[in-house]
């Protein structure tokens, strides 16, 4: 009975030892407020809106000397710029691999700011992406178009007089066209 749990906690300790080091050897990006103690908090207006919609964020300041900084909207990386104002950046598009189509996120996206691999400021849920409007026009706009300018074309060719020895590569143009 003794061995077996010697054996036991010698199982176990190996486990967690073998956990800890695939953790801590892991490449991957810090993604949350636990990867620093203490980010500041960043304040994000708009709180929804549609891909390519301009935020305004403050609570952090960037300076021009710092280097390794990245933003963050949900998993996006974002570009931004910034002034004494904040920093601006436009919510990004996301898509849905399977699909190659834009689908926004269910839930509201943290905004995160990185300097160095490290979360340096953190707004949790700050935005809302919404889906992209819908263009203006349509394929039924887009057809009604084509049509007018088919007839309009129509209408010249059919006011184009028939000249016997006229070139015949364009009387069948103009008959291809009129079909």
């Amino acid at each position: 009975m003794k061995m077996t749990s010697h054996i036991f906690m010698a199982t176990m300790l190996f486990i967690a030892a073998f956990t800890l080091q695939t953790c801590s050897s892991s490449d991957t990006k810090p993604t949350g407020p636990d990867t620093q103690l203490n980010p500041e908090v960043l304040f994000v207006a708009p709180s929804s809106g549609a891909p390519g919609l301009l935020l305004n964020i403050t609570g952090y300041t960037i300076n021009p000397s710092d280097t390794g900084i990245e933003l963050l909207v949900g998993d996006q990386p974002t570009p931004f710029t910034f002034d004494s104002s904040g920093i601006h950046a436009l919510i990004p598009l996301f898509l849905d691999t399977a699909i190659n189509w834009s689908v926004p996120p269910l839930t509201a996206q943290a905004v995160t700011i990185y300097k160095d691999g490290e979360v340096v400021a953190l707004a949790k849920a700050a935005v809302t992406v919404d889906s992209l409007p819908h263009a203006d026009g349509s394929t039924a706009m887009l057809q009604s178009d084509f049509a007018k300018l088919t007839n309009s074309l129509h209408t010249i060719y059919s006011s184009l007089p028939n000249v016997p020895g006229t070139d015949s590569r364009l009387q069948g143009y103009q008959e291809a066209v009129m079909a």
